[in-house]
């Protein structure tokens, strides 16, 4: 289960010192940490079903879902995401007139 640090530490009500907690799980084994502030407690998940928690919006790739469903051979096992970056830029022109 996909876990943020603000649901581990609703669940953390007794102790003075959850960050901490939250360390020790993770080195027993209890806690994966996928990247800061999200956390996996089960360590086979597969890789495809974190890639929208990590980083949002975005997809897996065309390449990863044929080979998913064997439409094409098994070319390689790495994920790759598509993202989606939206640059805004606004221009301002100011016109002096005398």
């Amino acid at each position: 289960m996909i876990l943020t640090n603000n649901m581990i530490k609703e669940n953390l009500n007794g102790y003075s010192n959850k960050n901490t907690k939250i360390c020790r799980e993770i080195k027993k084994g209890n806690l994966i940490k996928i990247i800061n502030g999200l956390y996996e407690t089960n360590p086979s998940i597969n890789g495809y079903l974190l890639a929208r928690s990590i980083y949002g919006p975005s997809y897996l790739s065309f390449k990863f879902a044929l080979s998913y469903y064997g439409v094409i051979p098994k070319v390689t096992d790495i994920l790759q995401e598509v993202l989606f970056i939206f640059v805004f830029s606004l221009f301002f022109t100011v016109f002096y007139f005398i």
